[in-house]
């Protein structure tokens, strides 16, 4: 992976969702790409398929994500898994599809 001295090294960038109450892993993935945005489709894929084997009902309606994550792209993939509300932090309000229009297309804020 390229990494931000310019080189290449052998690494991973690992993801998980975690819930954060219990503090349990409910999903995670090692990943060659540097960037976390286009990650999350594929961590709340799996976040489903473990809710599901583990017999729970439902989705998450809150997720907590570092600015890394944010783009218009994937506000949209949260309310199309059932998600309501992200927070990013340092922003002072949640982000919902409702307000999307205040994100700025597909582009990370």
């Amino acid at each position: 992976m390229k990494t931000s001295d310019g080189s290449f090294h052998y690494c991973f960038n690992g993801q998980a969702v975690v819930d954060e109450k219990s503090q349990v892993v409910l999903a995670a993935s090692l990943r060659q790409s540097p960037a976390d945005c286009s990650a999350l489709p594929g961590m709340l894929t799996e976040l489903a398929e473990s809710l599901t084997a583990a017999g729970i009902d439902g989705t998450p309606d809150t997720l907590l994500a570092d600015a890394g994550y944010f783009s218009a792209d994937n506000v949209q993939a949260l309310t199309d898994a059932g998600s309501t509300r992200c927070w990013r932090p340092g922003v002072s309000s949640t982000v919902s599809s409702r307000n999307l229009s205040r994100v700025g297309g597909s582009q990370r804020a």
